[in-house]
């Protein structure tokens, strides 16, 4: 695309919250809202353990999905305008995007085999814990999407990816995350952790 058709493009953003910076808009950040209003639901019921199964109903969706299922009037346009964002904010972006996603996998995951074991005080506290480094990934997207230069230093990102890895534990079952036979695989520690860097490569 060049630079008369971007123009072009950016003027049809006006009334939407597609930003003119970075051609991303924010509402692919009320998709993982949902999951997180959910965590914080089941960690502060933990003498409701059977309210874990609540997570089960949120699916992750990819920009593209989210908005092509969204029934937004400017979700055609949110979608071309992402194919069109500059490698500086998409890749970053897309980045945090999949390292929020593995951690939201893992965060189930582990709630749920907490449930399993009858440790509803330790899943409780493993979803606090998780949830707090999901709001700095997601605040980082949203930083990223107003172009906030700061948070789009690779130091920052990578040091975020690192931060992350903390939350991943030796035997974690990554439910939903397939293999090569197209099934789960248990991960430890350090496979999960580098499988989360090659992704994001």
């Amino acid at each position: 695309m060049n630079s008369i058709e971007r123009d072009n493009l950016k003027k049809r953003f006006q009334g939407t919250n597609i930003s003119p910076e970075s051609f991303l808009a924010t509402d692919y950040l009320n998709h993982f809202n949902e999951i997180f209003m959910l965590l914080e639901m089941v960690a502060d019921m933990p003498d409701m353990p059977e309210m874990v199964n609540e997570l089960e109903y949120w699916k992750f969706r990819t920009y593209q999905e989210h908005f092509a299922e969204s029934q937004l009037a400017e979700g055609p346009l949110a979608i071309k305008a992402y194919e069109a964002s500059a490698d500086d904010y998409r890749l970053p972006f897309d980045k945090l995007t999949g390292i929020l996603r593995q951690l939201i996998v893992v965060t189930i995951s582990e709630a749920k085999g907490a449930v399993i074991l009858n440790e509803p005080e330790r899943m409780a506290q493993s979803i606090h814990n998780s949830l707090a480094m999901m709001q700095r990934l997601h605040g980082a997207m949203n930083c990223i999407i107003h172009d906030q230069a700061d948070l789009l230093d690779q130091d920052a990102i990578d040091q975020l990816m690192v931060d992350s890895s903390d939350v991943f534990t030796p035997g974690q079952t990554a439910d939903g995350v397939e293999g090569d036979c197209g099934s789960p695989e248990t991960l430890s520690e350090q496979d999960a952790i580098d499988r989360l860097m090659a992704d994001m490569s």
